[in-house]
């Protein structure tokens, strides 16, 4: 029996946020994946591209100052989940000593408007490690995703950024002119499966 698509929260909340790092730095989303761990070969070849590795499900801590258990069951089951974007940039630049461009990009004066992030993809020169961490991080932190038709929101409040002290890193990349870094966030959602479970109750009725 096929699942509706209200089934599967995490799937639709998993892609918002691939979406919304993409259009906000204006990449392909062909060129960014989802993985499954830390244990994956790179392959893309652009200069700027994101892998996103989300971690298993994990209890909600106490919520808005109530406990997570509402007495709704099932419906009322809220979790949390960490993100963990890996930012890849390739500067293309050969610089013998330092990684000034790598790091820094061809134009250390370029502007971003705070409130819309994108980055024309067009625009001359290398973007650099740090302003693609920092867009990443404008992009993601404090922003709650929505359903496709965006009346509604997909998690219990916004994401919010996380230091990275979750389970180890990946090896480094050992490919010259390649540059990568991470930034973690966690959000909560309700995982309900299915929107007509029937709430547990305490006891069991008999059998």
């Amino acid at each position: 029996m096929a699942l509706a698509l209200y089934s599967n929260p995490f799937a639709m909340i998993s892609k918002a946020i691939v979406t919304q790092v993409c259009n906000a730095l204006g990449v392909t989303i062909n060129f960014n994946h989802i993985v499954a761990s830390d244990d994956y070969k790179v392959t893309e070849v652009e200069d700027l591209f994101f892998y996103f590795q989300f971690f298993q499900p994990a209890p909600a801590a106490d919520f808005g100052g109530t406990y997570v258990n509402q007495g709704a069951g099932r419906l009322g089951r809220m979790v949390t989940r960490r993100v963990r974007v890996y930012i890849y940039t390739r500067s293309g630049v050969d610089v013998y000593g330092d990684d000034e461009i790598a790091l820094q990009g061809t134009d250390t004066e370029r502007t971003v408007e705070s409130q819309t992030p994108t980055v024309d993809p067009n625009a001359p020169g290398h973007l650099g490690q740090f302003l693609a961490e920092e867009l990443v991080l404008d992009t993601l932190d404090d922003w709650a995703p929505l359903n496709d038709a965006g009346d509604r929101t997909l998690t219990l409040g916004p994401l919010h950024w996380l230091d990275d002290a979750g389970p180890p890193l990946r090896r480094p990349e050992n490919e010259e002119g390649l540059i990568r870094s991470n930034l973690d966030f966690e959000m909560m959602y309700v995982a309900a499966i299915r929107k007509d479970e029937p709430a547990i109750t305490y006891p069991p009725p008999p059998p």
